[in-house]
């Protein structure tokens, strides 16, 4: 290899026996410590690939080598860049150079360019790294990470990394670098959850996630022995590589000994011992019915017989096991794989019907395809989303509705975080009115502590929850049913609570405006999904928040948005040793408000919780008035109004209630001057040890209903925390004295 400096170097054997006519020796080059070559076939299609200089000549690893003999096949010209292993391609001398070539014009020679990454520790994040230097161009990136920046990602301990200023350098996190791509494919493996949370910072919209489970960061080596690998390429080329059909290819996972070693290892590290002996077992009798036939096969007849010819196996290998029960002496193409009692089994070109009690012992039908298991249901299936920091806390659910409430993945073995528990007990209302069951799709995406940049578009958190939309819209079509995301649960500024009343209302209208928007688009539908929000209730010592104001005031402020304010959040209990974090009994209780509150608006039923519309006083007497669906009830404990002026404020000596109309009687006539009454707002402490927040208050509407999912609690409609000014009013003056 001549390099730019005139030195000579060995070259690839790839690159060496390739016909002279293919090779552009402008570029046999060394550019820093990467090497480029290009082998031009004219301007149809460029793949550009990523390799380490460490693997060349390796008879799997080499992947310039590997790609360029495809690249001969089908006459596509083929630009290689080999790097170090471990540099990540930040190089700045490459860097520079793919400049160059972007502002000669290189890329825009090419009808279309694709870019692929498929070596390990670097080739699926450079793939994606330098897409902004070819617009339009596709992405094929296995085992990608987004980026090793550790204030971008500083959860990610795998690699060891560079010098800061390897990853100062241009095009050095991938989180905006897909804008102007035609489709980015990245495949990764869910169970290494750092791989998930980098695929997570990508732009859904641009981003075609495919999941590769049990295959951890060997997807490429993986997809080789299993000859997969060129018809992975060649349709992500041609920009149809769509999950159903990478989730087909994949089905011949389940005889690699890669994958075996990789779900031992999941379910072992989860205590799933009777799983991974069930998996070794049918690993070990597939690969002896396999050396059997080949066995016979040397001996048999030259023709066989059309009927003695075995039909391939239908099934595609599961994407997670701990959803499907699985019992070898159950376990085959004819029958389902439960361990449950089957009844009125349908044996289908897409799977089997059948009804089941496998799960709590119920009877009821249940659909397998590929190896998962759904109940049977409504063609349409409902999405129940959740963003924010009200999101990531764990329910105490009485049941998980493991075949009807699941992920984008369907898989009902997921955390019980907020849009889980939507599910749950939706399932269980629908239950108790006798209703069907829906296959209900729980989104999570949890960010505690989230602040304005992380709730807007291109906010990490943002762009994590449309992408699971997105991901679930299209592993139902695999399922012929439909998807409809039916809510979005928000719960914002828990990072910045300073935010004013006015900064709060539009940070939560900019959001649901956006989001709902994006959503309907990411999940294929016309109408947008309902924005829930519950009125957060401050901390165990501070509670004048006026985050918590805005909350209140989001459906009157932002009527065409439709924003459902279901409840404040303060009657319900801290988690101990926390100071503004609700226990996970009180995390589901109020969910189930949010379920009640949905059902009631898409009922076409009002809902809104009792708040304060104004306030008039005058001497020793102060009337509130409140909107409400009914009239008011105060229960026990403290009443939770307040007033707040210049100079010390009067005391409230008693608390009358009648419709909708709050009478409070002070200890001495009120201040001139401005003044301000409060209710369950504004409060604060020095220390609460008693596991509730500073705000507090007693008030509700006559509305009530028995929890479905805790026996023996009643739910109520409590009034929202607000604050109104006080006005004077003569009226009660001339009422006193008659």
């Amino acid at each position: 290899m001549q390099d730019v400096d005139g030195s000579s170097q060995a070259l690839p054997l790839w690159y060496a026996e390739i016909p002279a006519a293919d090779r552009s020796e402008d570029f046999h080059q060394e550019v820093g410590k990467a090497h480029v070559f290009l082998c031009e076939r004219g301007t149809k299609q460029l793949i550009v690939s990523f390799g380490h200089t460490d693997d060349t000549d390796h008879r799997e690893l080499d992947w310039p080598a590997w790609t360029d003999r495809l690249a001969r096949q089908h006459d596509w010209s083929h630009l290689a860049i080999i790097a170090p292993r471990g540099s990540w391609f930040r190089d700045a001398h490459l860097i520079e150079t793919l400049q160059k070539l972007r502002d000669l014009g290189f890329f825009k020679r090419f009808g279309n360019v694709t870019l692929f990454g498929a070596a390990s520790k670097g080739g699926g994040f450079a793939a994606l790294a330098f897409a902004p230097l070819c617009p339009g161009a596709i992405v094929l990136a296995l085992d990608a990470q987004s980026t090793l920046r550790p204030s971008a990602v500083p959860w990610e301990d795998r690699f060891s990394t560079q010098t800061p200023s390897a990853w100062s350098l241009p095009y050095s996190d991938t989180v905006r670098a897909l804008t102007a791509t035609r489709r980015a494919y990245v495949a990764y493996d869910p169970f290494e959850r750092r791989d998930a949370r980098h695929v997570a910072r990508l732009p859904a919209k641009r981003v075609t996630p495919l999941r590769a489970f049990g295959l951890y960061d060997d997807i490429g080596i993986a997809l080789k022995r299993l000859g997969l690998m060129d018809e992975v390429l060649v349709t992500a080329v041609a920009g149809t590589l769509e999950p159903a059909r990478w989730y087909a290819m994949l089905r011949k996972r389940r005889d690699l000994y890669l994958y075996r070693c990789v779900m031992e290892d999941h379910l072992a590290a989860r205590n799933k011992t009777v799983l991974s002996v069930s998996l070794v077992n049918a690993f070990r009798r597939r690969n002896r019915q396999r050396k059997a036939q080949t066995g016979q096969a040397r001996i048999a007849p030259p023709s066989p017989p059309p009927q003695q010819q075995k039909s391939p196996d239908p099934f595609v290998p599961p994407p997670t096991l701990p959803d499907r029960p699985t019992s070898p002496a159950l376990a085959g193409r004819r029958y389902p794989r439960t361990l449950g009692n089957v009844w009125a089994l349908r044996d289908e070109p897409t799977g089997f019907r059948y009804m089941s009690d496998q799960y709590e012992g119920r009877t009821m039908g249940f659909e397998e395809r590929n190896e998962i298991t759904l109940g049977e249901t409504h063609p349409l299936a409902i999405g129940m989303a959740a963003l924010g920091h009200r999101v990531g806390v764990a329910r105490p659910l009485p049941e998980d509705y493991r075949y009807h409430v699941v992920d984008a993945a369907l898989t009902g073995h997921i955390a019980p975080f907020q849009a889980k528990s939507h599910g749950v007990i939706a399932q269980r209302l629908a239950a108790a009115r006798r209703h069907a069951h829906r296959t209900v799709l729980a989104l999570s995406t949890a960010q505690a502590g989230i602040t304005p940049d992380e709730a807007m578009p291109q906010g990490v958190p943002y762009d994590a929850l449309l992408q699971q939309i997105g991901a679930a819209r299209e592993v139902l079509q695999g399922w012929n049913k439909g998807f409809h995301l039916d809510r979005i649960a928000l719960s914002l500024l828990s990072g910045t609570p300073g935010t004013s009343l006015h900064a709060a209302l539009q940070h939560y209208g900019d959001v649901a405006h956006s989001l709902r928007h994006d959503a309907a688009v990411a999940a294929g539908q016309a109408t947008f999904p309902h924005i829930v929000v519950s009125q957060n209730a401050g901390s165990a010592t501070d509670g004048s928040s006026e985050v918590i104001l805005a909350e209140g005031q989001l459906d009157i402020v932002h009527p065409a948005l439709g924003i459902i304010v279901a409840t404040p959040q303060y009657p319900f209990g801290l988690m101990p040793d926390t100071t503004a974090t609700h226990d996970p009994t009180a995390q589901m209780l109020i969910d189930e408000l949010e379920v009640l509150a949905v059902e009631t608006v898409q009922d076409n039923r009002r809902w809104y919780c009792p708040s304060m519309q104004q306030a008039f006083g005058r001497k020793r007497t102060l009337v509130v008035e409140f909107s409400a669906l009914g009239d008011l009830v105060l229960g026990d404990g403290f009443h939770g109004f307040a007033i707040h002026c210049d100079g010390p404020p009067p005391d409230i000596k008693q608390v009358d209630v009648a419709g909708t109309r709050v009478t409070l009687t002070l200890d001495r006539d009120l201040p001139e001057g401005d003044a301000q009454v409060t209710y369950a707002w504004g409060a604060s402490r020095s220390a609460g040890d008693d596991n509730r927040t500073a705000n507090q208050g007693a008030l509700r509407d006559n509305w009530s209903r028995a929890s479905v999912m805790q026996p023996g609690r009643t739910l109520h409609r409590h009034a929202l925390a607000g604050r109104v000014r006080i006005m004077p009013s003569d009226f009660l003056s001339a009422g006193r004295s008659t």
